[in-house]
């Protein structure tokens, strides 16, 4: 793994100091139950960011109160790319992500149920989604697949392990919102800290729009619109420019699957099924990413097998903001070029 990226990656020394948290110049220390953990920066990683253009496959599956759709690019082993939110859409189409890994695999991006394309009357709940994610490893017939969830799509790709463990081969959990209740705190404090006046300005006005508003397509549109004012302090203060603009968002699959996550979280039942799984699992994380470092600690604990990528200069969106470093994480965990 470390000849894939030499001199790109360097493996940090044991310590008994504890995690820093990311506002510390000093990467995170090595956790006691002793995850694997590399500094990778972009500067340093050795990958050239080629971009494939090959045309996707378009495919749609029936499931329970829900059609889900979306596209599949390249040939090899599957890979099932889990988009965040929740209430978000298949933002990974089109993006360097996909040309990485179709170039050696079978990657398969889609609409969670309720979400642009992929219609549904509901429900909106986190166990929806993992048997949506289960009807799709049927209809493409694999007995296994790695799963690559980013931000709220890392909870989803964690909830099916923990259902359909046998069904992984690996995981991938790129800026993983929260395993736990309270993680939300340090995230909303960092958020408010990184808003520019343009920002705040923007904010107020469209919190008086939603409070004269009761329109519920209406209401929706003004939280994508407060989401995409909001999306500049997700990344790294040197990459504002690079923040993405969500073209979709259903307000509605947000509330439900959002608070569905939380009652589940805070039973805490569903864990017993993730540390159960005992295939290769990593998390990459940026030190920039507004969703705090103690939520790494997390999932360390919940997957104790895993290994962590620390990228430097990275916020929330590692494939935009220091391509090169993640793409050398990535392929390091997966092994081959990329």
């Amino acid at each position: 793994m470390l000849a894939l990226v030499r001199g790109a990656v360097r493996r940090l020394v044991p310590t008994p100091s504890p995690w820093r948290d990311q506002s510390s110049p000093i990467v995170a220390k090595k956790p006691p139950w002793a995850n694997t953990v590399f500094l990778l920066s972009s500067a340093q990683a050795m990958y050239n960011c080629g971009m494939s253009r090959e045309r996707g496959e378009s495919f749609s599956i029936e499931a329970v109160g829900a059609v889900i759709r979306g596209t599949r690019f390249g040939r090899g082993p599957t890979v099932v790319l889990l988009h965040g939110g929740p209430g978000c859409y298949d933002y990974f189409s089109g993006t360097a992500l996909v040309a990485w890994l179709a170039e050696s695999h079978s990657v398969w991006c889609y609409d969670q149920r309720g979400c642009c394309v992929s219609e549904s009357t509901g429900p909106y709940t986190m166990a929806a989604n993992v048997e949506d994610l289960e009807a799709l490893r049927r209809h493409i017939g694999d007995e296994r697949m790695i799963l690559l969830g980013h931000s709220a799509g890392a909870v989803l790709g964690a909830h099916y392990t923990a259902e359909h463990g046998s069904r992984v081969e690996k995981l991938i959990l790129v800026g993983p919102a929260g395993a736990r209740p309270g993680w939300h705190v340090g995230f909303d404090q960092t958020l408010r800290k990184r808003q520019t006046t343009d920002q705040r300005a923007a904010l107020l006005k469209i919190d008086r729009l939603l409070l004269a508003t009761r329109d519920r397509s209406a209401r929706s549109e003004l939280y994508r619109r407060r989401f995409n004012v909001m999306l500049p302090s997700y990344v790294d203060p040197r990459h504002r420019e690079l923040a993405p603009k969500m073209a979709h968002y259903h307000r509605d699959v947000n509330v439900g699957v959002g608070a569905s996550i939380l009652a589940l979280h805070r039973k805490g039942t569903w864990e017993a099924g993730l540390r159960t799984y005992d295939r290769p699992a990593a998390v990459i994380h940026g030190r920039s990413d507004p969703i705090p470092w103690h939520v790494v600690h997390d999932w360390c604990e919940l997957l104790p097998q895993s290994v962590v990528y620390s990228v430097e200069h990275c916020g929330h969106f590692p494939w935009l903001e220091e391509p090169e470093a993640f793409r050398g994480a990535l392929f390091a965990f997966l092994g081959g070029s990329g």
